[in-house]
């Protein structure tokens, strides 16, 4: 499991669907990068916590019968299942995060 591969999507992911919020939390994508790398090796707590937000966040506020609305949640909630197998993978072969 490629955890480079993972950070960026998850880079992605914010800058698509909370741009302003990525840009007030970081200058460049590489300190995103950093950051974000550095929450995933703390246990995925963090990411969890911000992919869950933004399905908590879509579910109630936003009008799911839109096809953009819908894509984003979709790509959210598949985001969360790879952080998953990421941490599933890492405890099934005794890794360190």
């Amino acid at each position: 499991m490629d955890k480079n591969k993972l950070v960026q999507e998850l880079v992605d992911h914010m800058k698509d669907y909370d741009y302003y919020q990525y840009q007030d939390c970081y200058e460049n994508d590489e300190e995103g990068f950093e950051d974000i790398s550095r929450v995933l090796s703390n246990n995925c707590n963090g990411v969890f916590e911000f992919l869950n937000a933004d399905i908590d966040n879509i579910l109630r506020f936003e009008d799911t019968r839109d096809d953009y609305i819908r894509e984003h949640l979709k790509k959210t909630f598949d985001l969360a299942v790879k952080v998953n197998q990421y941490m599933n993978y890492i405890k099934e072969n005794d890794l360190t995060i």
